[in-house]
Order: C-alpha cells, then sequence, then structure tokens
C-alpha cells in the first residue's frame, strides 16, 4: 500500500499566501515518496492558488473553513504522515495526529515543539526550543529550507548584468497594501529611467488591488510608468525576479526567492519578531530591512532603491544569499522526517530537480538515488532522541 501524506497548510487575504504555496511546495516534493493531499484552511483566493499551482499534478487539494476548521472531517488525518505548516490554533491537530499515530511534523512552530515529533524551522538561522524541551525536537538551518527556486535548480543571473528592472513584490495577499504606492514612487524617479531601468509590480492574486484591478478593468501590463504583473504564474514570478536589479517585497518565502534567484532586496517586516529576524538574515546576504510593512513611507523607499543600485551591501547579496539557502532537499527532508516517525519506510530519496539540473548543466548523468539522513527506522530514531 503507498504511504500517505497530508500537509495542513493556510493561506487568505489577511494571512497571505506564503505557507499555502510553500506546503504546495512540500507536496510536490513529497509526491516522489507517498500519496499527498494538501489541505487549505482560508479563504477561495487562497484555495484557487494552491489549485493552480497544484494543477498538473496528481496531489489532491481540499479547502477548510478558515474559522473553527473541521479537521477530522476534513480527511487530513486519514494518512500516515502529517506536515502542519498553519500559524493558526492547530495544537488541537497535532495532538490528534499523534494519538492516531501519525508521524507529525510542524513548521516554524517552536511552541509546538513538546507535542508534535518534530518542529522545522525552514530558514538559514539556527533555532532553539524553549527550556525544557527536548533539542533533538528542532530542526532548522539551510538543509531545512524549502524555496522553490532552489527546488527547481533555477539559476540566478548575473548581478547586475542585463537586469533592466526595480520590482516590487508584497506577497500574494500584500495585507499592507503596500504595492501600489510603493510602484508609483518608484516610476516617479527620474534616476531609474536615466539608468534604463523600468519599474514592475507584482500584484498577488489575494490581495485589494488584485481585486479592484480585476473590477475596474485598468491597465494591466504598463500604466503610469509601472508594469503591472496581475496575478502571474509562478514561472512569471521568477521570471520578474530574475530580471530584477533590485526588489523591495514582504517578510517571507518571496524574500528567500530573490535570494535564491541573485536579487538584492529591500524587506518591509511585520511585528518585533519578522524584523530581528530579518536583520540576522541580511548578515547572510539575504535581504536588508527597511522598516514596518504598516507605516512604509513609500516616497523615502523610492530612494532606498535609486541608493541601493550602486550599494556595496547589494552587490555582497547578489553574490552570498543564495549560497546560504541550502542545497534544494528542504521540502522532501521534511516529508522524509514526517514518514520517518509515523513507522513506515521511506524509500531512497531520489536526485532532487536541484540535483539533477547541475549534473546535466555540467555535462554529467543525474546523480543516482542515496539514503535520506531522516529514512532511519521509526523506533531508532526516537530511541537515539531519548524517546520510547
Amino acid at each position: 500500500m503507498t504511504a500517505r501524506l497530508a500537509i495542513a497548510t493556510a493561506g487568505s487575504a489577511s494571512l497571505g499566501l506564503g505557507h499555502c504555496l510553500r506546503g504546495a511546495t512540500i507536496a510536490r516534493a513529497a509526491s516522489a515518496l507517498a500519496d499527498v493531499a494538501l489541505f487549505v484552511r482560508g479563504d477561495a483566493a487562497a484555495l484557487r492558488a494552491a489549485a493552480r499551482e497544484l494543477g498538473r499534478t496528481r496531489i489532491a487539494v481540499h479547502g477548510v473553513a478558515e474559522r473553527a476548521p473541521q479537521w477530522e472531517q476534513s480527511g487530513a488525518l486519514d494518512a500516515d504522515a502529517l506536515v502542519v505548516d498553519d500559524p493558526g490554533d492547530v495544537a488541537p491537530l497535532v495532538d490528534a495526529a499523534i494519538a492516531r499515530g501519525l508521524g507529525c511534523v510542524v513548521l516554524d512552530r517552536l511552541d509546538l515543539a513538546a507535542r508534535a515529533h518534530a518542529t522545522v524551522v525552514p530558514s538559514p538561522l539556527a533555532f532553539a526550543p524553549d527550556v525544557g524541551v527536548d533539542p533533538a525536537r528542532v530542526r532548522s538551518g539551510a538543509a531545512w529550507c524549502v524555496v522553490e527556486p532552489r527546488e527547481r535548480g533555477l539559476d540566478a543571473p548575473p548581478w547586475p548584468g542585463a537586469r533592466d528592472s526595480v520590482l516590487v513584490a508584497f506577497g500574494g495577499a500584500d495585507p499592507e497594501a503596500c504595492t501600489e504606492p510603493v510602484a508609483r514612487a518608484l516610476a516617479a524617479r527620474a534616476g531609474l529611467a536615466e539608468r534604463g531601468l523600468r519599474v514592475e509590480a507584482i500584484v498577488g492574486p489575494a490581495s485589494a488591488l488584485a481585486a479592484r484591478m480585476r473590477d475596474a478593468s485598468p491597465a494591466r501590463g504598463e500604466q503610469g510608468g509601472v508594469h503591472w504583473l496581475v496575478a502571474p504564474s509562478r514561472a512569471g514570478v521568477y521570471a520578474a525576479m530574475q530580471r530584477a536589479r533590485v526588489a523591495v517585497c514582504a517578510f517571507g518565502t518571496g524574500l528567500y526567492e530573490l535570494a535564491a534567484l541573485g536579487t538584492p532586496a529591500l524587506v518591509a517586516t511585520r511585528g518585533a519578531r519578522d524584523a530581528a529576524i530579518a536583520r540576522s538574515l541580511a548578515t547572510l546576504g539575504i535581504g536588508r530591512p527597511i522598516g514596518d510593512a504598516a507605516a512604509l513611507d513609500a516616497a523615502a523607499v523610492a530612494r532606498e532603491v535609486e541608493c541601493a543600485l550602486d550599494a556595496e551591501w547589494a552587490r555582497a547579496a547578489a553574490a552570498r544569499g543564495a549560497a546560504a539557502l541550502g542545497d534544494g532537499r528542504g521540502a522532501r527532508r521534511i516529508a522524509e522526517l514526517a514518514f520517518a516517525h509515523a513507522g513506515r519506510p521511506v524509500p531512497a530519496r531520489a536526485p532532487s530537480r536541484a540535483e539533477a539540473a547541475h549534473a546535466l548543466a555540467s555535462g554529467g548523468a543525474p546523480p543516482r538515488p542515496v539514503a535520506s539522513p531522516d529514512s532511519v527506522a521509526p523506533r531508532a530514531r526516537r530511541a537515539s532522541e531519548g524517546r520510547p
């Protein structure tokens, strides 16, 4: 019988689509190991984004009510293993999964490290659990990063090279509505046009701006000195990132994607915790914090962008950022970790797309499958962690 993996995630106009799309990345990587289903707690826009992302795969996508989700009735627990990527109240879901004997891994939730089998913080930074929680329950660092361009093996074009745009990318939802004012402020900077740089702005599918553009049918494409990319595909997003000299973005998965594609980014954060993490990421060449998204001064951001075009920090970020994000196998490692706690053997790891693309580009054959470090028998792993 084929192993089954459920991924419970969330997304909405207020929450954003980062968790939802990261869940889709894990689902795609895990589909080589198991039958996978993605469960999205959230609104219709998040469900559409996930379905669009996985539309050409055999991965099932299910919607779950945003408020008072009925996880047991959804089918999320009818699996061998569960990955949870949801910032909401998922403690009951985790407890139910453990009680049913599922291997259970949670993402970005150190508060649940004592309840799930393992917590993964998919960041190049090192994180530790609260006092009293076994550190072996927490995984973090570059090996656990889930960054779609790395998973796909996409290249980072030379910087500055032929990059001919400045990009505004505040995510799938842009809850602080930063995209339009920042894009228009950039379009007003004569210095960008003098350098031959155009302004591109990604309008996320769950944003109020996208809804307004659909209803009022203003311009898609060029308008007011801005090239608007309305709800582009993921491939379209990455193409825009690859041609950008500098980007302005929200803190989240987009920041990592820009770094993976060698694009220096000015990043707007949400809250003190995000700001502290963003400052640490900047030391690795991943982004440069510019303040809280709720209080951005668009004109000041535009001036910062113009200064960044020749800044040493931007050159260093373009050179260093991608290397800090691991080897493109983080998504698969997370799935393997869940199965390692599920009482099911996990197949040998097949080469990732990044590995295969690199091997073929180098003129060699794709690498052979190798055993995964997290494919050990669950009982042996539990013993190594001091658990029964």
